[in-house]
């Protein structure tokens, strides 16, 4: 009595790759996207506490925390703050890299770094390079009452997207010295419809990102 062997027919055999191979355009992007989001969030919150313990070390070395009446002049809070960082790779009292990075806001619109654009306001007061590659810019304005320092991190440094809200989050000292996510209650960046948001063309669209993105569970 013959036994038959029973398969797949090549038809059948091409049909099933064809499926697979539709499967994996459609979800492969989205785990792709998925997998870079987390990996960033990651980044952020690993910088986030190295700038914690850096304001921590100055307080311990001073007596007292960092507050934005403590600096005023230009690249007075990059003299103040760069000896508590450790792992530098580079450091610049002004804008180190500034015409090597073109960013963009949270929306894809492009900051053109030759019109000085209110964008780049943020990165002009010191540049620290880590080790790892972040690329820690900072920004003091104004003086006495009406100063105030932002802390900006470049979690993955040269790398795309290069977008504020993604990749790119800023920070800010609070008149107690305590270091907030931009976003968070009492910063100076918080409205997510204007400035954390698609559609937005604010110059500022993806600053209150960091705080969503921290709070995200």
């Amino acid at each position: 009595m013959f036994k038959y062997k029973f398969g797949f027919t090549l038809s059948e055999i091409l049909i099933t790759l064809v499926i697979i191979g539709v499967i994996s355009a459609v979800t492969l992007p989205v785990l792709f996207v998925n997998y870079q989001e987390k990996a960033l969030r990651t980044a952020l919150l690993k910088n986030f506490s190295v700038l914690k313990q850096v304001l921590m070390r100055y307080k311990i070395s001073n007596g007292v925390p960092l507050i934005p009446s403590d600096v005023s002049g230009r690249g007075e809070l990059y003299s103040k703050i760069k000896p508590y960082f450790n792992f530098l790779e580079n450091t610049s009292s002004g804008n180190l890299i500034k015409t090597k990075i073109n960013y963009k806001n949270y929306n894809g619109n492009k900051f053109d770094i030759n019109a000085n654009n209110g964008f780049y306001w943020i990165l002009d007061d010191g540049t620290i390079i880590l080790n790892d590659g972040t690329i820690i810019y900072l920004e003091n304005s104004g003086s006495g009452g009406s100063s105030s320092i932002i802390i900006s991190a470049d979690v993955n440094g040269y790398k795309e997207p290069n977008t504020l809200g993604k990749d790119l989050f800023m920070f800010q000292i609070m008149e107690d010295g305590e270091l907030l996510p931009m976003g968070a209650k009492g910063t100076k960046y918080t409205d997510e419809n204007t400035y954390c948001s698609k559609t937005s063309n604010n110059d500022f669209n993806g600053a209150s990102c960091t705080n969503k993105v921290i709070m995200k569970s």
